[in-house]
């Protein structure tokens, strides 16, 4: 067989996928943190539950540096847009420590 009489054919099944960008940008009292790079997540929901496990680990190493981080929060951004959510770090701690 030569290759100079095999005939190639692309076929698309559609548009490429867009996965969601999303910008986790923290705030601390009056202050803003941005998120420079962001990260590709499948939605919204998969971003916020992220963000809860970050805000979680944040406190947590806060914790064991003898800092309080509890009072921040993570706004969540869409593609450099407006802000789409907003998780404070105190809603995801557990039970009595929330107050």
């Amino acid at each position: 067989m030569q290759f100079s009489q095999v005939k190639a054919t692309f076929f698309w099944a559609g548009p490429f996928l867009v996965v969601p960008h999303f910008f986790l940008d923290i705030l601390d009292d009056n202050q803003v943190i941005q998120d420079l790079e962001g990260i590709d997540f499948a939605d919204c929901d998969t971003a916020i539950a992220e963000a809860v496990a970050g805000a979680r680990d944040l406190v947590a190493h806060g914790i064991m540096q003898n800092e309080d981080v509890a009072g921040q929060s993570f706004m969540i951004r869409e593609n450099p847009g407006e802000a789409v959510a907003t998780v404070p770090f105190r809603n995801t701690l557990p039970g009595r420590l929330k107050g």
